[in-house]
């Protein structure tokens, strides 16, 4: 976003969905408007720290760290599979054991419960596949939590930065650009999950 690959006055518009935020404002809105056409007009929809699309993604964040840190899953079922009386199906039903704990403190449709899941399923149909296979599962399942971890914390972050609404529009009127209009858009709740925002 800090450098688009097209020409001076390209387009007679820009729109941007959950995007501008996550990028270095002054530059961005710099490049957005050095692609516009004189008079062109930006469209920017961005997200609401107090909206349900954060929230939701902090609970999945909480449910997370709970069962990755807190209850620290990968080790204890790599303790699980190589302790004397273990092996992949005792390992699997501390995966189970734990998948119950977070489906009780987070929900069943919660990564509280998901990950011990597939990791209790993928202890049950390595079995017959080998223990190297369920440690490379076991890897595979933290590094795709670990990265779901990052991931929202861009969110968070993004929309902090979005709900800077000065700042947004600074970057805009430093350009040349005036607000046009800024509104919310709702959930058939009623409930805003987002702004949108256009210059011009």
């Amino acid at each position: 976003m800090e450098s688009l690959p097209f020409d001076d006055g390209a387009f007679g518009a820009a729109v941007s969905q959950f995007g501008f935020e996550y990028g270095d404002i002054p530059k961005v809105a710099g490049e957005i408007t050095r692609v516009l056409t004189p008079g062109g007009c930006v469209g920017l929809m961005v997200h609401r720290g107090d909206g349900p699309i954060l929230e939701h993604n902090l609970a999945r964040r909480a449910a997370i760290n709970w069962v990755m840190g807190e209850q620290q899953i990968g080790g204890i079922l790599r303790q699980a599979l190589d302790a004397p009386n273990g092996g992949p199906d005792v390992a699997a039903q501390v995966a189970g054991a734990i998948g119950m704990l977070g489906a009780r403190r987070f929900g069943e449709d919660s990564p509280g419960w998901e990950i011990p899941e597939a990791l209790r399923r993928a202890l049950l149909l390595g079995a017959g596949v080998g223990r190297e296979s369920i440690l490379a599962t076991i890897t595979e399942i933290e590094t795709r939590a670990a990265n779901e971890i990052g991931r929202i914390n861009s969110l968070e972050r993004a929309c902090a930065t979005a709900d800077q609404r000065d700042v947004l529009i600074g970057a805009f009127a430093a350009q040349g650009l005036t607000l046009r209009s800024n509104g919310d858009v709702c959930e058939p709740s009623g409930r805003a999950f987002a702004a949108f925002l256009t210059f011009a």
